[in-house]
């Protein structure tokens, strides 16, 4: 099964299983634990691995009380932290410890929830998605269902937490995959020029309209329309967008007749896009009609069973990019990946994993390899039991608590909203501790200068 993996390390014992990543794809198998598991390039082997690296039968895994590894005197070796296996002795690992086969990654996990089987394994469409988190599983679900249907896709996260990703996923699972898919980030577009290039425009319609140009939801007809950060898109274009869902058509900037258009719309954003609705920022009616199904994807700090196997795949597609042998991740950079907060999201942990490709020589990466940003830790959630305001009730909760709040309100620049969603508590909620704790209320733009401990 391409693309999705289990997301703990405890297992019922009849369920054990390993993921292979391996090239651009990535693999799910079940492992019996009765007898051993042979992995190499014959076919009768329980775990096939291709490619002339690999001998037919390379190693034997075991399963019946700790996982243990044996070589079996194999051509290239059976390599776990950067070192190769004597050959025929039977090596103790730790489940969820990566080792490597000719050019393939393998980790055993012994806790497996119920996931569903491909239909069609051979598809490329989960090529590059990392799934382990239960919920990210759901979501991933969900879009597939919904993919083979025309209905509009809102995606919400915080910047980074891959919505492109996802949207490209419903692209590729849907009947319009040979069809182009057309990105567009509506902030990142001029506000003079975001009309004519998502609409289009005729000859002559303003001063450098030299040529009859077709917009970008034009450029999509009969394909997909990914359209980022939809919450920055001026009022009056979101009318404009509406007629255009409404009535699959659209009006080019200077032009009379309407130009028929086939297009699938995924939508994203990073903003409150129902606060925005309720304070009629974003039109109620546009939101219903992009909401077909809406999602919210977690940021990667939510999800942290993705991180190390989204890291072992994007350090296996730069070390490929870079005509190298991909390092193994040590314990230690294991721990340092798993413990980061990843305030940027896959964003981050994508640079962090880039320079580590490619300034590392050697077959082990290790925790000083990652150049992890010491000052982006983020503050430690604290749950709110009841949404009245009232917070902890000693004195010494009361005050590491007024200490998390003033770490916070610093690192998010003074934004609230952004604080109160670090500090799991509602802003409302934020806002008592705030008079509680007699604590101004700070001006957004101020920046910490210290991490929130």
């Amino acid at each position: 099964m391409k693309g999705e993996f289990p997301s703990d390390t405890r297992l019922p014992a009849a369920r054990p299983c390993a993921l292979i990543l391996h090239d651009r794809h990535y693999e799910l198998r079940a492992l019996p634990v009765e007898r051993p598991v042979t992995i190499g390039r014959a076919a009768t082997a329980d775990i096939q691995v291709r490619g002339q690296d690999v001998s037919p039968r390379h190693v034997q895994l075991r399963l019946d009380a700790a996982p243990s590894l044996e070589d079996l005197d194999s051509c290239t070796g059976t390599w776990v932290d950067g070192r190769a296996l004597p050959p025929f002795v039977v090596t103790p690992i730790c489940a969820g410890h990566p080792f490597r086969v000719g050019a393939a990654t393998i980790v055993v996990l012994d806790d497996w929830p119920e996931v569903r089987v491909d239909a069609e394994p051979d598809d490329d469409a989960f090529a590059g998605v990392v799934v382990v988190d239960p919920v990210m599983r759901t979501i991933v679900d969900v879009l597939r269902r919904v993919a083979a249907s025309d209905i509009s896709v809102l995606l919400l996260g915080e910047t980074g937490s891959g919505k492109e990703v996802l949207a490209g996923l419903v692209h590729r699972c849907s009947p319009r995959r040979d069809e182009a898919l057309i990105k567009v980030n509506c902030a990142a577009l001029s506000p003079s020029l975001i009309e004519s290039e998502l609409f289009g425009h005729e000859r002559g319609a303003f001063t450098g309209a030299v040529d009859t140009k077709p917009g970008l939801i034009e450029v999509a007809h009969r394909g997909t329309l990914f359209l980022d950060e939809i919450g920055e898109l001026p009022p009056e274009l979101q009318a404009k967008l509406l007629r255009v869902l409404d009535e699959g058509c659209l009006r080019r900037v200077g032009g009379v007749a309407p130009v028929a258009i086939d297009v699938r719309f995924v939508a994203a954003t990073n903003r409150d896009i129902r606060a925005d609705v309720a304070r009629h920022r974003f039109r109620a009616d546009l939101y219903y009609r992009l909401a077909g199904t809406t999602l919210s994807v977690p940021p990667l700090r939510r999800r942290p069973g993705d991180v190390v196997p989204l890291a072992h795949a994007l350090l296996t597609a730069f070390c490929r990019r870079l005509g190298r042998p991909a390092p193994q991740l040590s314990p230690a950079a294991i721990a340092r990946l798993r413990d980061h907060a990843w305030l940027g999201n896959v964003r981050e942990l994508r640079n962090v994993v880039e320079r580590a490709a490619t300034l590392h020589q050697g077959p082990l990466l290790d925790a000083c390899d990652l150049e992890i940003d010491p000052g982006v830790a983020a503050p430690v959630p604290v749950p709110c039991a009841a949404d009245d305001g009232s917070g902890p009730t000693d004195a010494g909760a009361h005050l590491r608590e007024r200490e998390r709040i003033v770490a916070a309100l610093e690192f998010c620049h003074g934004n609230q909203s952004a604080a109160a969603k670090l500090l799991a508590m509602s802003r409302r909620t934020l806002l008592k501790r705030l008079d509680a704790y007699q604590l101004p209320r700070p001006r957004k733009g101020r920046r910490a200068t210290e991490p929130p401990s």
